[in-house]
């Protein structure tokens, strides 16, 4: 049996309740507003948060990358791999010293979804992932879900990443 869309909408709500009660905002952050709903306003700039976040990788600029992220920001990564928190230990996530060079060559996404309250909101879709890693072409496709909290500047801001998809693919071309 599956779940409807509605008891995923609800879960996915009851879930970012518990997530707005754990983040209790800092001297930095905006306080956490539950009890409005997002404007349209609101939906046009998380979708152009997240725009913004896709465009950064392909350019290849981590600065704008991170300034996508919240203070606080949380990676839940695929396969089970351990929660990264904050912008330290993503960059070394992302970017490790003793890394190959790497860079995305091809980064498309869906939005399927997207919800919230207040100055919390989440975004749901598909994404197609191309990157080179040394000499080799990988590729991947899967799904992720952003949470975004709008900042004390009103600006939209990725606060915990979740994404999954199967182990990337070595291109042969």
């Amino acid at each position: 049996m599956y779940p409807t869309q509605k008891s995923i909408r609800l879960l996915v709500l009851f879930f970012m309740g518990l997530l707005a009660i754990q983040c209790a905002p800092k001297k930095e952050e905006a306080p956490l507003i539950i009890d409005q709903s997002l404007t349209e306003t609101d939906i046009v700039a998380i979708k152009a948060a997240r725009k913004n976040y896709t465009n950064a990788w392909l350019a290849g600029d981590s600065t704008q990358i991170m300034a996508a992220l919240t203070p606080d920001v949380v990676l839940i990564p695929h396969h089970g791999d351990m929660p990264i928190e904050g912008p330290a230990a993503i960059k070394e996530f992302w970017w490790p010293a003793d890394a190959l060079p790497s860079k995305v060559t091809q980064f498309t996404s869906t939005t399927d979804e997207v919800d919230g309250q207040g100055n919390i909101a989440y975004v749901r879709g598909r994404f197609t992932l191309v990157f080179t890693y040394g000499e080799q072409t990988f590729s991947n496709t899967g799904n992720y879900l952003n949470v975004l909290k709008k900042n004390e500047n009103s600006e939209w801001k990725l606060a915990r990443l979740i994404w999954n998809d199967p182990i990337a693919t070595t291109d042969t071309n």
